[in-house]
């Protein structure tokens, strides 16, 4: 096998296992917590996102089911080897424009909250999360 052809074959392999691995322990742990957490409604019970009684579990299930979309999309993308130079990549930028939508929710969640350093974090997950999305669509051949 070419060296070049094998490199540009794996090289957004270690992209899915970080979306699949941040996303899915995001996802997975929510599911499996045994309901809404306390420190989370605390969080957000004063906020404008309480809108109505049960609104925030609704909306920490709905997150939840967006993070698990996201691994959903991404092992779909590397089962039709999207990743592989030359393949279409439609899935993928469909993963990462996802996982954009989900890092805005929650930042702006954790901005209504006063949680300044979490949403400033997230600032930094969505831009980077942005860069990839930049790059597949304009660099990666597809």
């Amino acid at each position: 096998m070419d060296k070049k052809f094998f490199f540009d074959s794996v090289k957004l392999v270690p992209v899915y296992l970080l979306f699949i691995a941040t996303f899915g322990q995001a996802s997975s742990e929510k599911f499996l917590s045994g309901g809404v957490p306390d420190w989370f409604v605390n969080q957000f019970a004063k906020t404008r996102l309480n809108l109505f009684p049960g609104s925030l579990n609704l909306q920490y299930f709905l997150i939840a089911t967006l993070e698990a979309a996201v691994v959903l999309a991404f092992i779909l993308s590397a089962g039709r080897l999207e990743f592989v130079d030359g393949n279409d990549k439609s899935i993928l930028k469909a993963a990462l424009l996802l996982a954009l939508f989900v890092f805005f929710a929650l930042g702006f969640g954790l901005r209504m909250s006063g949680d300044f350093q979490g949403a400033a974090n997230l600032f930094l997950y969505f831009g980077v999360t942005f860069l990839i999305f930049t790059y597949v669509e304009r660099f990666a051949n597809t």
